[in-house]
């Protein structure tokens, strides 16, 4: 399948232009530690025996081409989770993503099959929270549904908190496999082992242990006596997928996300995990960035780099999370300084940025924003949507930009270094245009509509006559 690239921008000012065609858009869970103190095992219910519950309507969505759009991080009420402004149903949640135009969902807080959410105790199976999750978010869009663990997967299974740590596959590891698997590939496709599992080095010999870890990150009860490096950890992948295929022939398997594109990861964990797993094993290389925008494509190129000395080039790249903060206090990941308006940039910046190289999804980080804590919180502000529900003009962005996605091409059309001439080809509808950096540029015909962000919105207008020339700025600017 043919290969395009994603792009996401980030600050800047962020024009997009709309009118007729032209020519053709948290470390692993970051789950706040009031929220995970919510979240517990699974409550113990009576066992449930793993048959397939009545299938949804699907909507066809091949992600392995062309660009495609996303958010990160969404949570469910439950039995462990109370309904707040964060945890709302899995129906109004599919319902605003579709508004939202965000394709692909990821990290489905208590409605993922996350061994510990959907079998706490052996033989004992909780699927309320995933049978909702999955229904719902299947009938527009596609989930990429996460096994295992997040950060800290292993074949071990969530009940055994002494004793051996097994590294590879285990009889309950597979029965919980095949029976997740049985009971959603009518409508999964997509499947995750584990998420940023080279975090797994903080249990390496001579780490120090226990690290100081945030409550949704902490290392599992049953460690490795010696650690447990990329290749073994890439050996239990291949033996999770080979299992998956067999249940699905049709699954595609999603590389473990890297938990950014840096000299550890791309240059120790990434070969190592490909040495253990084989080429065959996965389908798709999955990473996360969080630093500032305009270094997003250096490290990109790095890691394509490795990719393509370890023979998986041809891989389809996911950028599974990305994302900024509209708070101006935490400057951690970015500081352009950090605002409400910068954040909006971001969405566009960043996202375009990638997909305009040759990734085929983006995905936002996050959908509701962690609660504040006192400004203690390392992952405040990172959401679409604040701690309360209320909307940030990163909605709005994203809403204006999810527009013209999926789409067949997203191209930087400029060839002067600094601006940024994003070119969208949407699968349906017409081409939109993202602007900014230095410099100008000159409507060109068909342009009908123009979204302006602020601090406070992203405004709708009628464009400028073709010919008439924009000035550029660090925000930018989107065109239909």
């Amino acid at each position: 399948m043919s290969k395009i690239s994603l792009i996401t921008a980030a600050c800047g000012v962020v024009v997009l232009f709309i009118g007729t065609a032209i020519g053709g858009y948290l470390v692993g869970q970051r789950i706040a530690p009031s929220l995970a103190s919510e979240i517990s095992a699974s409550e113990d219910t009576a066992s449930v025996q793993p048959s397939s519950i009545t299938a949804a309507p699907t909507t066809e969505h091949d992600l392995l081409s062309n660009a495609h759009i996303g958010v990160n991080f969404l949570i469910f009420p439950s039995s462990t989770i109370r309904a707040t402004p964060r945890a709302i149903s899995a129906t109004d949640t599919a319902a605003d993503l579709a508004t939202l135009h965000a394709e692909v969902s990821r990290q489905l807080t208590n409605g993922d099959a996350l061994w510990n959410s959907v079998e706490s105790r052996e033989d004992v199976w909780n699927w309320t929270t995933t049978d909702a999750a999955i229904d719902a978010l299947t009938k527009t869009g596609e989930p990429i549904v996460d096994l295992f663990a997040m950060q800290y997967a292993s074949p071990n299974a969530p009940w055994k908190l002494s004793g051996t740590f097994e590294k590879t596959m285990t009889p309950e590891a597979e029965t919980y496999i095949r029976t997740v698997v049985r009971r959603y590939k009518d409508r999964v496709t997509y499947w995750e082992i584990g998420n940023e599992m080279d975090h797994w080095r903080a249990a390496d010999p001579g780490s120090v242990t226990p690290k100081n870890l945030s409550a949704d990150s902490k290392l599992p009860k049953l460690l490795p006596t010696d650690g447990y490096s990329p290749e073994e950890q890439g050996a239990f992948f291949a033996a999770a997928a080979a299992i998956i295929r067999e249940e699905d022939p049709n699954a595609v398997m999603v590389m473990p996300g890297m938990s950014a594109a840096d000299s550890y990861q791309t240059g120790t964990w990434l070969p190592g995990f490909v040495q253990g797993a084989g080429t065959d094993a996965f389908d798709v290389v999955n990473y996360h960035d969080y630093k500032s925008w305009d270094g997003m494509q250096s490290r990109l190129a790095a890691l394509q780099t490795e990719m393509q000395t370890l023979g998986i080039s041809e891989k389809s790249l996911w950028l599974t999370e990305t994302g900024s903060t509209a708070d101006a206090t935490l400057t951690q990941r970015t500081n352009y300084p950090n605002s409400t308006t910068s954040q909006a940039a971001d969405v566009i910046r960043r996202v375009l940025v990638v997909l305009s190289n040759s990734v085929n999804v983006a995905i936002w980080h996050t959908y509701f924003s962690s609660p504040s804590e006192n400004g203690t919180n390392a992952w405040r502000a990172y959401g679409l949507r604040n701690e309360n529900g209320d909307h940030y003009p990163s909605y709005d962005a994203y809403t204006a930009l999810g527009e013209s996605f999926p789409a067949t091409s997203v191209t930087n059309i400029s060839t002067t270094p600094g601006t940024y001439i994003m070119k969208i080809t949407p699968v349906s509808g017409n081409t939109a245009y993202a602007v900014w950096g230095s410099g100008a540029w000159t409507i060109p015909d068909g342009i009908t509509s123009e979204y302006t962000i602020s601090s406070t919105s992203v405004s709708k207008s009628t464009a400028p006559a073709a010919g008439a020339t924009v000035s550029l700025s660090a925000i930018p600017l989107l065109f239909r």
